[in-house]
């Protein structure tokens, strides 16, 4: 006995449960069966998967995942009190030693005294098996029925299969003691051995695990026919499409193998396909996407195969139970789950609310966090992931969407739609922001949100591991919006650029680190809740950078207008700052100007647009030899396009060729444009790769 099987027995038996068997299954998984008189039920599991994962991290046990479920309608037998329990049933025995060429034996379980137990056996006769076994590999011929025959047919068939097979069957008893047993199970109840047998036996087990497992009859019918068809389909060396349907009312059984009707032309596969004019030769009124079905003869499934039915069978059943889990909570309209830490691994950390169980990642945990088995936390339902196995639901901690729930469990006033939470940003454990809103000029938002002595803010920050939280004041005012956001300090003016979405903050020398914020916090913080890049920056550095954009567009114009450096500078002091509002601006608005008369304003317009046409013209020319996949390239102007053909770029691939760096060299545009190019310029490599990967499997299936 491992000191692991040691520790869960001693657990379980503390709890009143009986241990069954415990196996070390893939990827550190580890199964636990337990029984108890009265069964097992789902609340039973989670009550012992709950208390084992906790003496399991006490104890230092390294694994993976726990999972705790009955030992199922095979369960193994190992101790004496296993086998006086289950007198009178049948079951499946592997000796030690061979007895007569054999080890293994199937039979009905005694009590014969003295610690020995008897088995008592029924043979099965040659001739019954190859008959059994003649009648099972049969095929059939290609398909020529469509939809299920009746219960006639069935029954006909099974009168045919008693005539041709007989079963000459001959008792005798096998007594042993349980020393000489290597193991011994219960035989499943998928162990068919004949029609009537197997129909009762069928309703049976469906009610068993719908009962055991708690779900619908119908999951438990659907899980069966699956395990039915997977089990048939190994009768066949080829690939085969089967259907197996289960009568719900008296649990018989039919079997099919299907051909999926397709266009002439269009054959891919002739074991599971066939093509339309060959099916209508059979069925008339058949279409495509149909199935052709042929009945096949019910199987025998045998041990291994009845085992492996099992597996296919409480997997599904499992599978719908996790889903049903998922939709019970997602039904609840709930984003925040509350639960307590089940297990801590290298992943991160199990969460457990009730019958459902989610993972939080160690990145989404707040940094710094010290979190143990059996806390109680609550957790932003960031994704949900129904693919695979494991927990389906991912938490988050970290994400800026957990504190608006926070607040608004927190403040009933989000909840009647007085207060809204607009935006949210977080570093984590240390710092946040949020913008609020009030839809009643009545309630002041900021301090509805703080509480009576802070009460509401403190506790979402208590939740948060003590991270600080800004409440703003939203405005639809942008840049109102940014100086509340930059709060504690204070804002000496401010320039906003539209084109760019950048806002240049001017604070003093005495505000100018609270601005920033240590390691850059505050403003990134704040560009994160407003959605605008903030530039702060001091009055010196405000003022050169302006001096500096004015001698710019002061060049620009003395260049572009041939005019002196007074005329520019009336223009720059008048607001303009292209050639382009120079030579479209109304006319009316430049009359105003006071420094230029009726004369001066005509010429500087016809000085701009006939700027603007010598430009226009040289891009043209410049742009002539660009070729026409390149200029109809998505996200490509006529400006841009005559910049590239100015650094020798004159075709798509030309473009494709060039390295971000060098796109922006040339062009002067930012980094994620010259990103967005260049990928988009080599989309049509991908392409082409695609096509040559996938010729070569058309032609073999054309072959």
């Amino acid at each position: 006995m491992t000191s692991t099987q040691a520790i869960i027995e001693r657990t379980l038996a503390g709890m009143g449960y009986e241990f069954v068997d415990l196996e070390h299954a893939q990827d550190g998984l580890l199964r636990v069966y337990i029984d108890a008189p009265s069964g097992i039920s789902l609340d039973d599991c989670e009550k012992v998967s709950r208390q084992l994962s906790r003496v399991l991290e006490v104890e230092g046990v390294d694994y993976a995942r726990l999972e705790v479920s009955s030992p199922g309608l095979d369960r193994p037998l190992k101790k004496p009190a296993d086998f006086e329990r289950f007198a009178g049933a049948e079951v499946s025995v592997r000796l030690r030693r061979a007895l007569e060429g054999r080890r293994n034996f199937e039979g009905v379980l005694t009590l014969e005294g003295d610690g020995r137990f008897g088995l008592e056996l029924v043979e099965r006769g040659p001739e019954a098996g190859r008959a059994a076994g003649a009648k099972g590999s049969k095929t059939g011929s290609k398909p020529g029925v469509k939809g299920a025959p009746g219960k006639a047919a069935k029954s006909q068939q099974a009168s045919q299969a008693a005539e041709a097979g007989g079963t000459a069957a001959a008792a005798r008893k096998l007594v042993f003691a349980l020393d000489e047993i290597e193991r011994a199970r219960l035989v499943p109840m998928l162990k068919f051995r004949g029609e009537a047998e197997m129909s009762r036996e069928v309703l049976l087990l469906v009610d068993a695990l719908a009962r055991e497992k708690n779900v619908a009859r119908e999951v438990v019918f659907a899980a069966l026919e699956s395990a039915l068809a997977s089990a048939t389909k190994k009768r066949f060396k080829e690939e085969v499409d089967v259907r197996v349907s289960v009568d719900r009312m008296s649990g018989e059984s039919e079997s099919f193998r299907r051909w999926q009707v397709v266009p002439d032309g269009e054959l891919e596969d002739h074991d599971i396909q066939i093509i339309l004019s060959e099916a209508q030769k059979q069925i008339s009124d058949i279409q495509v996407g149909d199935f052709i079905e042929e009945e096949l003869e019910p199987v025998d499934l045998g041990r291994i195969g009845a085992q492996a039915a099992k597996q296919v069978i409480l997997q599904k059943i499992r599978d719908a139970e996790r889903e049903q889990i998922i939709n019970d909570f997602l039904a609840r309209g709930e984003s925040v789950l509350s639960g307590t830490i089940k297990r801590m691994d290298r992943e991160g950390a199990i969460v457990e609310s009730g019958k459902v169980e989610a993972r939080l990642p160690r990145e989404q945990m707040i940094p710094k966090e010290n979190l143990r088995v059996g806390d109680r936390i609550r957790a932003y339902v960031a994704k949900i992931n129904r693919e695979g196995r494991g927990p389906q639901l991912f938490l988050s901690r970290t994400a800026p969407d957990f504190i608006r729930h926070l607040f608004a469990n927190e403040v009933p006033e989000i909840e009647q739609g007085l207060l809204e939470i607009k935006a949210a940003a977080r570093d984590p454990g240390v710092r946040a922001k949020i913008a609020v809103h009030s839809n009643d000029r009545r309630v002041d938002p900021i301090g509805t949100c703080v509480g009576v002595r802070g009460s509401r803010v403190q506790a979402v920050t208590g939740e948060l591991a003590g991270e600080r939280v800004d409440i703003v004041l939203w405005s639809e005012d942008p840049a109102q919006f940014v100086i509340g956001a930059l709060a504690p300090a204070n804002v000496s003016s401010i320039v906003v650029d539209e084109d760019k979405h950048s806002m240049d903050v001017v604070v003093d020398e005495d505000n100018l680190a609270l601005a920033i914020g240590t390691g850059g916090r505050n403003v990134r913080l704040a560009s994160e809740l407003t959605g605008w890049q903030i530039n702060i920056m001091s009055a010196e550095e405000s003022q050169a950078k302006s001096e500096g954009e004015r001698g710019a567009v002061r060049e620009l114009f003395m260049a572009r207008l041939d005019v002196d450096e007074e005329i520019a500078d009336i223009l720059i002091d008048e607001g303009f700052t292209t050639v382009e509002e120079v030579a479209y601006v109304p006319i009316n608005e430049m009359l105003e100007i006071q420094s230029f008369d009726e004369d001066t304003v005509n010429e500087l317009r016809n000085r701009a647009r006939n700027s603007l046409l010598t430009e226009a013209i040289a891009t043209e020319e410049k742009i002539g030899t660009t070729a026409e996949d390149l200029l109809t390239l998505e996200g490509m102007d006529r400006e841009l396009a005559a910049k590239l053909a100015d650094a020798g770029v004159h075709t798509r691939d030309d473009l494709a060729e060039l390295a971000v760096d060098e796109l922006v060299e040339a062009t002067a545009i930012d980094e994620e444009r010259a990103k967005d190019l260049i990928m988009k310029a080599r989309a049509h490599w991908f392409e082409a790769e695609q096509a040559g990967a996938a010729q070569p499997g058309e032609e073999r299936a054309q072959a």
